[in-house]
């Protein structure tokens, strides 16, 4: 745990900083009389003074430079060289609401973030995009108070990376970008036509994805079914499991499976009425055709697993942990959110498998090994990703299935459901050390 200094403003009108003379000395700048500090996206050039009766881990700043830099004196800080300024933080943005009053709405919630935090420490700003005022470069938000352990109100200034939370409109991911450069993390939106265009180009991974192709017209799913038999159908931007539907064809007729309002459906449609059918229900390049995977179910449940794969505070990608996800029977999907439910990882592998530990382990290593070679992937697209939720499924011959790589709003919550209480709070903490790290710590 690196050192944390503790902010005194000090009445003067010059800009001034003062510091114990160790702390010069680590920092590579003893006896130096001046020095670019930066907080934020705000840098101000200040005079440097080494005062050896100054507390190791004191700062002494001048009011003038606070006001400059308008830099909170609650938050516990590190201090650190970057490029020949001197960088006070780390100040991390967290973008978790539209509105100032879902902003408030939301404020039980932003503890979370911050259990851990001596792990990172700096300015935590948790803000809305109302709250964003581009003209003067500041945001109204609710910056957090370790002293208090309380989130307090205020206008601040632009700080060194944003955690999106949201979805943003591009005007505003533009100006974050102008402003903080690429340090607003998972950013980018891609659908899952995107996703599996990056990920066919590594020869490792195309084993494990699906065959899949952009729907055109509806002679695009009649051939795709005469090779395959069955199909999935999914929305290009779809979340949640959604309006997903299962194609199988058979000698007269096509069926379809779906399921819509807590209700699982099956459809007949023959063969010579599937192309109205395909005209008059799907749009153009909005809709993926996706080779059926015989995957393991449980009676008659779909199953598959969620990975949780993040950055640290190095910058590399790291596998937390894994969920399984239960269907519930006759769904052609496992989401939570129509009707599924959530288990602990192992315990759902082992049931389905009822295999020897050590070959359990095994299994669990190449599919840990997957996701975190797929997240490497990703990030040859020269985005900033710090975050994907990772669908994963194994077969009937226990082969390893990419589903589907979720980035948007990857839910936190679903290790709750399980008790894994452990495993929620590293999802937390591993966002707020990239974060940290995108700001130079």
């Amino acid at each position: 745990m690196e050192d944390t200094f503790i902010i005194k403003k000090e009445e003067r009108s010059q800009c001034t900083l003062e510091l114990p003379p160790m702390v010069a000395e680590s920092l590579n700048i003893k006896g130096k009389k001046d020095c670019t500090v930066k907080f934020g996206t705000k840098d101000l050039l200040v005079t440097l003074q080494e005062n050896q009766k100054i507390p190791r881990n004191n700062l002494v700043i001048s009011s003038l430079c606070m006001k400059e830099l308008s830099i909170p004196d609650f938050p516990q800080y590190q201090i650190t060289m970057n490029n020949n300024e001197l960088l006070i933080g780390p100040y991390i943005g967290i973008l978790i609401a539209k509105s100032n009053r879902s902003l408030k709405r939301k404020k039980r919630r932003l503890n979370k973030y911050v259990e851990e935090y001596p792990l990172f420490s700096g300015a935590i700003l948790a803000f809305s995009l109302e709250g964003v005022d581009p003209v003067n470069q500041v945001i109204y938000g609710l910056m957090y108070n370790p002293k208090i352990h309380r989130w307090v109100e205020g206008v601040y200034p632009y700080p060194g990376s944003v955690f999106r939370r949201i979805s943003i409109p591009k005007r505003f991911k533009k100006h974050f970008q102008e402003q903080i450069g690429n340090n607003l993390f998972n950013s980018t939106y891609f659908s899952k036509w995107t996703m599996y265009q990056i990920l066919k180009k590594n020869p490792k991974l195309v084993p494990h994805l699906p065959i899949t192709k952009l729907y055109r017209r509806p002679s695009d799913l009649i051939q795709f079914l005469k090779k395959h038999k069955r199909a999935f159908l999914k929305p290009v931007h779809g979340l949640k499991g959604r309006n997903i539907k299962e194609f199988e064809e058979r000698n007269d007729d096509y069926l379809v499976r779906f399921r819509k309002d807590g209700t699982n459906y099956i459809e007949y449609i023959p063969k010579e009425k599937i192309e109205p059918y395909l005209e008059m229900h799907l749009k153009p390049k909005q809709n993926l055709i996706q080779q059926k995977i015989n995957i393991i179910f449980t009676e008659k449940k779909a199953v598959d697993f969620r990975l949780f794969v993040l950055k640290d505070q190095f910058g590399g990608w790291k596998c937390l942990g894994w969920v399984g996800r239960e269907g519930i029977q006759g769904s052609v999907v496992s989401n939570r959110s129509s009707g599924g439910k959530i288990r602990g990882g192992d315990e759902l592998l082992e049931r389905i498998l009822g295999r020897k530990k050590k070959d359990l382990a095994k299994l669990k290593e190449k599919v840990f090994s997957l996701a975190y070679q797929a997240s490497i992937q990703m990030e040859q697209s020269d985005k900033n990703f710090g975050y994907f939720a990772i669908d994963m499924a194994i077969d009937t011959n226990h082969h390893i299935w990419i589903i589907e790589m979720n980035h948007r709003s990857p839910n936190d919550g679903l290790p709750l459901y399980v008790n894994n209480y452990r495993l929620f709070q590293e999802i937390k903490t591993h966002n707020m050390l990239y974060a940290k790290y995108l700001c130079g710590f």
